[in-house]
């Protein structure tokens, strides 16, 4: 029997799923033109610079976001030593970082407009589509939806940009290690596996979270003080 809560489950899953493909296609065409910005057209010429989601999806996130709320998106290739112009290093920071950046922008902005429309984030993170409902009793269809919508957003992002830290301080890592012990380069996608797990392990998930949460409540209460006086 089809029941309301499979029905719900459903639905849940496909906003995540909506939500999931809309932010790694961004964040890869982000990533794509600032690099292309910067001097390095790496990504542009290999196909990256579109929305296709088949160019930025992967299968196995889809299957760790749908089974474990997990989310990356696929790291977008570039070269630093392209780029040219005057503050270089600052210029490959942002693009190593743009994908984080990226990440963080979409959170804070669905968390900033959820928290200016329900008045506290807290119980509609990741919530599901009937959970919402319950918070909103007698709300429309549209606002319960939007309410899910951002949520849904908020949730992927932050997840993307927790990721794409540890991304972020794997590549160094991975490089230095190579370096030092050349024969592992044979095995180079294992060691990159390696320290990416014990990054994930070691590093403090709550405090970047909370980190996050702070920054988006700072912003909200400045807009409301802004808006109201």
């Amino acid at each position: 029997m089809f029941s309301v809560v499979y029905a719900d489950d459903i639905l849940t899953k496909v906003f995540l799923f909506a939500g999931y493909v809309f932010s790694v296609c961004l964040i890869g065409y982000f990533q794509t033109w600032l690099a292309d910005k910067f001097g390095d057209d790496t990504a542009k010429r290999l196909g990256w610079f579109t929305l296709n989601p088949f160019v930025h999806v992967r299968l196995m996130g889809v299957i760790f976001l749908m089974l474990l709320r997990v989310a990356w998106t696929r790291p977008v290739p570039y070269d630093t030593r392209m780029v040219t112009g005057s503050w270089r290093p600052i210029k490959r920071f942002l693009i190593a970082t743009s994908g984080l950046l990226c990440a963080i922008a979409l959170a804070v902005g669905s968390g900033v407009t959820m928290f200016l429309l329900n008045g506290s984030m807290a119980p509609s993170i990741g919530s599901s589509v009937r959970q919402v409902a319950h918070l909103f009793p007698g709300s429309s269809a549209f606002v319960v939806m939007a309410v899910v919508a951002l949520s849904t957003l908020f949730t992927v992002n932050l997840s993307l940009a927790f990721f794409s830290a540890i991304f972020a301080a794997v590549n160094p890592i991975v490089v230095w290690l190579l370096k030092r012990y050349p024969h592992w380069s044979v095995q180079s996608e294992w060691v990159v596996m390696a320290v990416l797990i014990v990054l994930v392990f070691i590093f403090p998930e709550g405090l970047f979270y909370s980190a996050i949460l702070s920054l988006i409540n700072l912003i909200s209460v400045m807009l409301r003080y802004l808006v109201i006086g």
